[in-house]
This record gives structure tokens, sequence and C-alpha cells, in this order.
């Protein structure tokens, strides 16, 4: 061995906050750049809970919930996707047996459409300003996710375009 630094595993430790998930749940990580990580759960409300952690700031207080109306069952596990720095896109099963998804973008710095959070998928919204949606890199190309859950491997495709 070298005189150099070793590397070796850091101890577990609790994720700083007050939030409490049922011991049957899962948590979904996704890291956005190598200097942020988010988490995603599904708290005993039924509601998505999110933290993250990022290289200048560390973690955050609290989890706090992906807003919306929404609820899930608890033992579903949140998958998501950054296909960029600025975006991630969450996706889960719902109630319903259908996928609902939601996003988020930095350079709006809220989640999803129309003041809606997590929507079935396929689903149409009406917008009061498609002008706002017609800026964004996947309006009028589509673009297709892979998402690996439960053993399962599923394609979404976004095939967003303006009425």
């Amino acid at each position: 061995m070298s005189g150099g630094p070793r590397l070796r595993n850091a101890e577990w430790f609790t994720v700083p906050g007050a939030a409490a998930f049922d011991p049957g749940g899962q948590v979904t990580s996704v890291s956005r750049s190598g200097d942020h990580l988010d988490l995603f759960a599904v708290g005993n409300d039924r509601r998505v809970w999110t933290h993250f952690w990022s290289a200048r700031a560390g973690w955050v207080a609290d989890w706090f919930p992906v807003p919306g109306q929404a609820v899930f069952d608890p033992a579903q596990r949140v998958a998501a996707v950054s296909r960029r720095s600025d975006q991630l896109d969450l996706f889960v099963l719902g109630h319903d047996h259908h996928v609902w998804s939601t996003f988020w973008y930095h350079d709006t710095v809220r989640w999803g459409l129309a003041g809606e959070s997590f929507t079935p998928i396929p689903r149409t919204l009406q917008v009061d300003d498609p002008g706002h949606f017609a800026r964004h890199p996947s309006v009028n190309s589509p673009l297709t996710l892979r998402v690996e859950q439960c053993g399962g491997v599923y394609e979404i495709v976004y095939d967003w375009h303006l009425a």
C-alpha cells in the first residue's frame, strides 16, 4: 500500500429531521449532480415527502411534503429520475392502479403543472399560459424515460405538444 490517504465507508447515521416513516416503507434516492442528493418516501399520511443534501449546505433541517393532495400507499416506492441537474421527475403507483407523475424544475421552483402536483399518466391539462410551457425544452419533442422498478422496466413516453 502507498502512503496516501485511505478511503473507507462512513458509519450509518440518521438523516436529520423529525419526520418518521413506516418501517416497511422504502426510500428512493437520486443524484442531480455530484454535489446534490434528493430523497423521497411515502409518509404515514400517504403523501410523498422529500429531503435533500447539497455539498454547499449539507442536509436541510427536515423532510417536507411534495405539494398537492394526492395520496399513495405507504408501501409504494417512489421512482425518481433526474434528466438534468435542474429537473426531477417522480413516478408512483396509485390506488387506482395507474402510474402517477409529477416533476420539478429549478426555473419554476415548483412541482407539477397548473397548480397540480401528482397527476395520472396519461393526462391532458388545461393551462392558463401555454406560452410559458412553449419555452419548455421537452415541448414538441417526444422524450422517453426508462424506469426500472420492482423488477419491471417501464418506458414512459412524454409527447408534450401544445394544442
